[in-house]
């Protein structure tokens, strides 16, 4: 079988849709759209804010936000110290009989990782 001549037309078999390397492809003029639910292609209204009389949405304060992050971050480390501490407790009552080591643990375990 002989071979095609070199002078003859290649044909494209990817069909124009396709992309391949080298083929530039022109995003600007392709309706994204067909991408979204049918409930983001219709206009919708602004959300409107009914608890203050006020049209517009006012962010927490740093300072309300700082105080908020310090909390969580207490609470975090209090519940991680307090699970940390019972496990040490459980442990040090049973190896030395005596049961208030656990609850002593746990509470200085907590406040240590908490604070």
């Amino acid at each position: 079988q002989a071979a095609p001549p070199l002078s003859a037309p290649m044909a494209d078999p990817a069909p124009a849709s396709a992309w391949t390397p080298g083929r530039e492809v022109d995003y600007e003029a392709e309706d994204m759209n067909k991408y979204l639910p049918a409930s983001a292609q219709v206009e919708q209204a602004a959300p409107t804010w009914q608890s203050r009389p006020t049209n517009y949405y006012e962010p927490p304060s740093r300072a309300w936000q700082c105080v908020s992050k310090l909390q969580s971050g207490f609470m975090i480390g209090g519940a991680l110290g307090g699970a940390f501490g019972f496990l040490y407790g459980t442990f040090a009552a049973i190896k030395y009989k005596h049961v208030l080591y656990l609850p002593i643990a746990v509470l200085q375990a907590g406040g240590g990782f908490g604070f």
